[in-house]
């Protein structure tokens, strides 16, 4: 959900350029650029977590099985 708004931020600055408003073009193609590469470092930061999550249980031995009796 959060990559709605580089896009609606993009939208807005394909909109303002057609009408020739050069400056407000240019900052929403500047703020939709900051957040898409925002959003995109946090998605791939979170799947490194998650992989890395995976691998910590070799590190530190297997984790205990509880059992269910």
């Amino acid at each position: 959900m959060p990559l709605i708004w580089p896009i609606v931020f993009f939208s807005v600055a394909l909109v303002t350029a057609a009408f020739a408003f050069g400056g407000i073009a240019a900052v929403s193609a500047g703020i939709a650029q900051f957040l898409f590469v925002l959003f995109a470092a946090l998605g791939v930061a979170t799947l490194a977590m998650h992989v890395f999550e995976g691998q910590q249980e070799n590190i530190h031995g297997p984790r205990p099985q509880h059992s269910r009796e």
